[in-house]
This record gives C-alpha cells, sequence and structure tokens, in this order.
C-alpha cells in the first residue's frame, strides 16, 4: 500500500475537542439544573455545582483561561 493514500494521523494532545467541551458544559448545566428541580435545595444545589466543576476539570475542561 501507497503510503500517500491514507491521511496523516493526528496526534492527540489529551484536551477535548471543542464539540466536547460544549457536550461536557452542557452536561454540568443539565445536572445542576435536573438537582434543584427534584430537590428544590440551594445546599444541595451548590455542591452540585461544585461537584460538577470539580468532574469538568478532571476532564481536562479549562474552568479559566490560562494567558
Amino acid at each position: 500500500m501507497d503510503d500517500e493514500s491514507q491521511p496523516p494521523r493526528r496526534r492527540r494532545t489529551g484536551r477535548l475537542s471543542p464539540q466536547g467541551v460544549v457536550v461536557v458544559v452542557e452536561a454540568v448545566v443539565a445536572g445542576i439544573a435536573g438537582v434543584f428541580l427534584t430537590t428544590d435545595s440551594i445546599p444541595a444545589t451548590a455542591i452540585a455545582a461544585v461537584a460538577a466543576v470539580l468532574v469538568a476539570g478532571a476532564l481536562g475542561v479549562p474552568v479559566r483561561h490560562r494567558r
């Protein structure tokens, strides 16, 4: 087989793609809203928000912009 017939492979950088970031952020928002709607508890919602930020950070979603 000819090597030129296949497109070059892209190196994985270990970061999420922009679409992946959108999916994670939407899931976080939906999860927090779901906790609030089911519990009607502000403290439970705050705990869910903190947990969601920690999970998103573990997945590699940037929490703040680095300069």
